[in-house]
């Protein structure tokens, strides 16, 4: 801080600066690099429910950071941090092992039950992740077609090829992939027609509105038919409330996500559902 300061000082008409919260930033990636080194990040899981049977059969694992020195910190700030800072490569790799840690015993109670982990885009153009996470499922004793990986279109169009071949050797394993915020970023034909996807994610500002927006209706009924005919299963991010599900239900979506149906929980909470749900 004192050296931030220095350097506004200097270029200031009165040679004088006071240390402020300018760069807080810069202290939030020193922090979340000791945070990542001493596993002080934790895991949660949001349940993600089949519309037919109204069961859970997956969830989407979330990373949570409570710095000990500045409180909560929302995953989009620290993710963009990490990204920024380069850490996104020690990000993956602490949280591809602790979610499939967390997993483990979730998967014991629930054998068919599968797990989803988001993929920073910064990580395609990092050697081995293919290796690392085929690694970390070995460790924890889970089979490939138990884990989806979810993507964006932004993460997926900033390389193309590079992510396309990551992400098919991955499929070749057994792993699933998920496309990730669908219609927010290119919605392009042309990478939906070789990306290696088995799930299309319906972005929730399209599922949200719903029930008051006939439009958003009309939207969402054919991102699921496009998921169909390309042998996808469609899933529904962002639902709210029954009168939504509802709709979702009449136009055949598979999967649905959101508050309405569960939030963000720690295992134990989730084990408790699970148990309730057998």
């Amino acid at each position: 801080r004192a050296m931030s300061a220095l350097e506004r000082a200097l270029e200031s008409n009165n040679r004088l600066a006071l240390a402020d919260e300018a760069n807080a930033d810069l202290w939030l990636q020193d922090d979340l690099r000791d945070a990542l080194v001493n596993n002080e990040l934790s895991i949660q899981f949001q349940p993600l429910v089949d519309i037919r049977s109204r069961r859970v059969t997956s969830v989407e694992a979330l990373a949570r950071w409570r710095s000990a020195r500045h409180g909560v910190i929302a995953p989009s700030r620290f993710i963009a941090l990490a990204e920024q800072a380069g850490l996104a490569p020690e990000l993956t790799r602490w949280s591809v092992n602790a979610i499939l840690r967390e997993y483990a015993p979730l998967r014991r109670q629930m054998p068919e039950l599968r797990c989803a982990i988001n993929l920073s885009p910064k990580v395609f153009s990092q050697s081995g992740i293919e290796g690392q996470i085929s690694a970390a499922l070995a460790i924890w004793g889970i089979p490939p077609e138990s884990l989806t990986l979810e993507v964006t279109e932004t993460a997926v169009m900033d390389d193309p090829e590079l992510s396309s071949a990551t992400l098919r050797h991955l499929r070749d394993t057994g792993v699933r992939v998920a496309i990730d915020d669908f219609g927010q970023g290119y919605s392009s034909f042309t990478y939906l027609k070789h990306f290696p996807a088995t799930e299309l994610k319906i972005d929730q500002s399209f599922v949200t509105p719903m029930a008051g927006d006939p439009r958003a209706r009309q939207l969402v009924r054919s991102m699921i038919g496009i998921a169909h005919h390309l042998d996808m299963e469609a899933v529904a991010e962002g639902v709210e409330d029954a009168t939504t599900l509802a709709y979702l239900a009449e136009m055949g979506c598979d999967i649905a996500q959101g508050y309405h149906l569960g939030r963000p929980m720690d295992v134990p909470e989730l084990l408790q559902r699970l148990r309730a749900q057998e």
